[in-house]
């Protein structure tokens, strides 16, 4: 990211764009403030699909929650439901009424009974993927403008 920046603007805006950039997709982009689940099907989804931190929030989230499995599956399933982790808010029920409804209890008791964090091993691998691709991503653009900018003044 910081190269695209350097490539994209002026020498002089540089280094306070970069450290605002930064902020904005660290601090404020990192898929718990707002969750995934909260930004499925919005314009905001798109955007912290493109955040580093929020594909590092789940891959880590993930990593740290398969010691607690045994012990705490409800808790790790309610949780995973509202960040968005796993994709469980799209496997649970919620006919938006308050308290739970006979549906919704089912529909958790049925994750509950098959759920690990095996389950979880496709959401990793994707988001580990998603973080070399943007890695990659962002650098190639930078590589172009640079090369672009550097053969303008030349």
């Amino acid at each position: 990211m910081a190269y695209l920046v350097s490539a994209v603007l002026p020498p002089q805006n540089v280094l306070m764009a970069g450290v605002f950039i930064s902020l904005i997709f660290g601090a404020f982009l990192h898929g718990l403030s707002p969750t995934v689940a909260s930004a499925r099907g919005t314009l905001l989804e798109g955007v912290l699909g493109l955040s580093y931190n929020r594909w590092a929030m789940e891959i880590v989230s993930i990593n740290e929650m398969k010691y607690y499995q045994d012990d705490m599956r409800n808790v790790i399933i309610m949780m995973a439901r509202g960040i968005g982790l796993c994709g469980v808010d799209l496997l649970l029920e919620d006919d938006g009424s308050e308290g739970i409804s006979a549906s919704e209890a089912v529909s958790f008791l049925r994750i509950q009974y098959n759920f690990n964090m095996g389950y979880c091993n496709k959401y990793k691998s994707t988001a580990y993927g998603v973080l070399v691709a943007l890695g990659l991503g962002f650098r190639m653009l930078a590589f172009i403008f640079l090369r672009f900018n550097t053969a303008k003044h030349h």
